[in-house]
């Protein structure tokens, strides 16, 4: 909460979280006032320079967790991922970060493109909620309804979909063969041109994140 208020007006956190008996300071040591929000709002914003200065010191940090927790027997990688994880998911909650990263994201051309069919997502309401689906009794189960998402955040929910594909288009692949699909990899260019073509996106399976839907309880 305290580099909540920070951020809004650059006031020391420190010096917040003496509560009632402490003193309002600026991020210069001085007792806050009128001009210390001007000089937090006009000079002191991260630069470009700065902001990766600090993007690789978390890389740092990040790193060392993770050689830290498998050295000798210690079998914690996998539950230190997941804490990181969650933290990166708490901060962007508590900045209010998602909508702006879903914008970047949106603005370098890193999104998923679907068609869904309407009668998939009345099988799985609580994605249709997600991605802001409005459904109608009068559209026919097999209406499709466009979907455009950002990849590259932390998904919120699981999802096994398939693409459905003309056949002339699903025999490009390769007989018997298993493709992944999913948020987290990247998808090799020539997959990604015959999965472009797909008639529309069968769900197969949908659940939200856990961590997601205790925050949303």
């Amino acid at each position: 909460m305290a580099y909540t208020i920070m951020e809004a007006t650059g006031a020391d956190p420190v010096h917040l979280r003496a509560g009632a008996s402490g003193k309002a300071m600026d991020m210069m040591g001085r007792e806050y006032a009128k001009d210390s929000y001007e000089f937090f709002r006009n000079v002191l914003p991260c630069t470009d320079d700065e902001c990766r200065l600090l993007l690789g010191k978390i890389i740092s940090y990040a790193e060392l967790l993770l050689i830290a927790s498998q050295r000798g027997t210690q079998y914690k990688t996998r539950a230190v991922f997941a804490e990181t994880v969650e933290a990166l998911e708490n901060i962007a909650e508590a900045f209010n970060l998602k909508r702006s990263i879903h914008s970047f994201l949106i603005e370098k051309g890193s999104v998923d493109k679907r068609n869904y069919r309407v009668s998939d997502l009345r099988k799985f309401p609580e994605f249709a909620r997600i991605i802001g689906f409005e459904d109608d009794k009068r559209f026919a189960p097999d209406k499709l309804v466009p979907h455009v998402r950002p990849r590259g955040w932390i998904p919120d929910y699981f999802l096994d979909e398939e693409p459905v594909l003309p056949p002339d288009v699903e025999m490009k692949l390769r007989p018997n063969a298993v493709y992944i699909i999913d948020a987290e990899r990247p998808i090799p260019k020539a997959l990604r041109e015959i999965i472009d073509q797909a008639l529309y996106w069968k769900i197969k399976e949908f659940r939200l994140d856990l961590t997601y839907a205790a925050r949303r309880a």
